[in-house]
């Protein structure tokens, strides 16, 4: 007996010898954690969504979260791969199931009435459903046509300045652009809205008479170098023709006329549109957008860019120009606008200098001026 604890003994403190001295213990480092992936966004049709968001992976595997509070949601996809197709369940049974995509984990992936319908269309027009039914077969093959129909979407939408009006830059992406459903910028675009796919596409914009969606309409931008209207003007951009409305211009000197014969209320051509007691003309045709903004209703007088009550209604100038939009005074212009009548004619004149969202480039817009009936207002 005494043998064996001295042999246990020894044992023991040649073990303790070799861990003392850098010899190995014999045990295995922990493999590493891989990290978590998550697609995050909100969920909402203006108000947010109650329920539950389902994300299908590129293999057909799903996993679900409930939404949480103003509609946002986490769902974690740690070891699938994307592309994805998300689905927004809502719990009272009675709201539409939206549907939604994101290209891999780590982005934000939005839920809404927009990017249901983008799929929509790229399902070509049909209930996006099916295409989550069988996501593994068709997801490699649909980037490239979400991302076009949303081009469209948003021609439509700022043809009747629903994006740069919340504040929007013409390249937002409604998929990924981070919001809060506190009726402010997106989120304000989604109040406007009311989408119905229950029979094709309808599409009905608040405070918009009579709108009609256009799967057509161009999305390539604005060429600078071209002008559109009927009449080239003389002695510099001259005056609108009696009978016709909208707004003429040189940009860096190269003129620029918008005029139609017949103003259309709601934004279609050029409209009048009201915001409390303020006023903005905007000019849509072709996916232009052109606006003098927050002019007050019924008084003449000189207005400068940066003037205004807050700061989204200020008196402002922005122009679709160079494939982008350009705005004086928010991006770094200045401008004037000087309204001399408000009768039965509500015309005038403007200029400044406009500059691109980026920041660079900017134009000098000259002989800038404005009529359109003012029986309307």
């Amino acid at each position: 007996m005494k043998t064996g604890l001295i042999r246990v003994f020894g044992l023991v403190v040649l073990a303790m010898l070799l861990v003392a001295c850098g010899g190995s213990s014999g045990t295995t480092p922990a493999a590493p954690t891989a990290a978590t992936e998550v697609i995050s966004g909100t969920a909402a049709k203006g108000a947010a969504i109650e329920g539950t968001v389902t994300a299908i992976a590129a293999n057909g595997t799903t996993v679900s979260v409930t939404i949480g509070a103003g509609g946002s949601f986490e769902v974690e996809v740690t070891g699938l791969s994307g592309p994805f197709m998300l689905k927004a369940q809502p719990s009272n049974g009675s709201d539409p199931v939206l549907f939604s995509y994101a290209a891999a984990a780590g982005v934000v992936a939005n839920i809404t009435p927009l990017t249901n319908l983008a799929l929509y269309m790229a399902n070509s027009n049909a209930d996006p459903a099916s295409l989550f039914d069988s996501w593994a077969a068709q997801a490699a093959d649909l980037t490239a046509q979400i991302q076009a129909q949303q081009a469209v979407i948003k021609a439509n939408l700022e043809a009747q300045g629903l994006l740069s009006g919340n504040g929007l830059a013409n390249g937002i992406d409604f998929f990924t652009q981070a919001f809060a459903a506190n009726s402010q910028g997106l989120d304000a675009v989604l109040d406007a809205l009311s989408v119905d796919l229950s029979g094709g596409i309808n599409i009905a914009i608040a405070d918009v008479a009579n709108f009609s969606f256009n799967p057509q309409i161009p999305t390539n931008g604005f060429d600078f170098n071209t002008s559109l209207g009927d009449n080239s003007g003389e002695g510099g951009t001259g005056a609108i023709p009696d009978g016709e409305f909208g707004l003429v211009f040189k940009a860096d000197g190269t003129q620029f006329t918008r005029t139609v014969t017949t103003p259309i209320p709601g934004g279609i051509a050029l409209a009048i549109t009201g915001l409390g007691d303020e006023r903005f003309l905007a000019f849509n045709s072709s996916g232009i957008l052109d606006q003098l903004r927050m002019l007050p209703i019924n008084q003449t007088g000189t207005f400068i860019c940066g003037q205004g009550p807050n700061s989204f209604r200020l008196v402002e100038i922005w122009l679709g120009l160079e494939n982008g939009l350009h705005k004086a005074d928010v991006n770094g212009g200045s401008c004037t606008i000087v309204v001399s009548s408000v009768g039965s004619i509500y015309a005038g004149t403007f200029s400044g200098v406009v500059v691109s969202a980026d920041g660079n480039s900017q134009v000098t817009i000259s002989e800038g001026e404005f009529r359109v009936d003012g029986s309307s207002l």
